[in-house]
């Protein structure tokens, strides 16, 4: 109650119903992973006013807090953020797509998928092509999309293309636990494709390359024996591989985890 009595007189402060105050939200986490699922009872109230927030893109801020608090939900929910996932997903689509949206909120809106997608599990599946559908759009961003000189463009390039990533291998894992990975086949190929774009076109950093190493071992795991063959004398597996290793640090540690999968798939 004293949550929303906050953000209403900061409404009436602000001329706009849909502002919403920073500091309330960041205070909300602490109550977030107290409560675990029983802060479920809360989000009738709190859910519009996350849906809100996430549409209030003036202040790039708020609106990070915004993704962030929907993570920690989802985290906090697991399963019981079933019925709630839809509108949320819906406000988190809405933002990715929009080309007026601050880019640095980008990644943040991705990683929100993952943690939905670990949350409610093998009922993500009700909603498997638009996130797929969502995070294609996002891995098509090429490097000459900006200035490959500009530190910033290439570091806010790796940071979604590790998002999107993340987001696969959180989708993956889920599916897995629903026991129905199998609906993933049909996108195993395109996940692939976006490894080599990354490698073809080598802005990575040690974090991308890691992301790389960790879907590849994710698909290896769910589709086994099938997918193996097929990698079998891929020139950029190799590439990737010796990438993460000049890397070193997590980089080679999730390749090297990555190497054992492929050779003793399932272990």
């Amino acid at each position: 109650a004293l949550y929303v009595q906050v953000q209403q007189k900061y409404k009436e402060a602000q001329g706009n119903p849909a502002a919403l105050c920073e500091e309330p939200l960041i205070a909300l986490t602490p109550i977030i992973t107290a409560l675990q699922g029983e802060f479920e009872e809360f989000l009738p109230v709190l859910g519009p006013q996350l849906q809100e927030g996430l549409k209030y893109g003036d202040d790039v801020h708020v609106a990070k807090a915004v993704v962030r608090l929907v993570g920690e939900i989802a985290r906090a929910l697991g399963p019981r953020m079933g019925p709630h996932a839809a509108a949320l997903l819906e406000s988190l689509y809405s933002q990715l797509n929009d080309s007026d949206v601050d880019r640095e909120l980008k990644p943040s809106i991705v990683e929100a998928l993952g943690d939905i997608a670990m949350a409610i599990g093998g009922a993500f599946h009700s909603c498997l092509a638009t996130v797929v559908q969502t995070l294609q759009a996002a891995s098509m961003t090429q490097v000459s999309a900006g200035n490959p000189r500009d530190e910033d463009w290439v570091r806010y390039l790796n940071s979604l293309r590790s998002a999107v990533l993340l987001t696969y291998s959180c989708i993956i894992h889920a599916l897995r636990d629903g026991k129905i990975v199998e609906t993933f086949r049909e996108h195993v190929n395109g996940v692939l494709d976006f490894v080599q774009r990354i490698l073809a076109e080598k802005v990575y950093n040690a974090e991308v390359l890691e992301s790389c190493c960790s879907v590849v071992g994710d698909l290896i795991v769910a589709f086994g024996g099938q997918l193996v063959p097929h990698l079998a004398h891929a020139a950029w597996l190799a590439e990737l591989v010796s990438a993460a290793h000049r890397h070193g640090g997590a980089a080679k540690r999730k390749a090297d985890w990555m190497q054992l999968m492929r050779h003793s798939p399932g272990a």
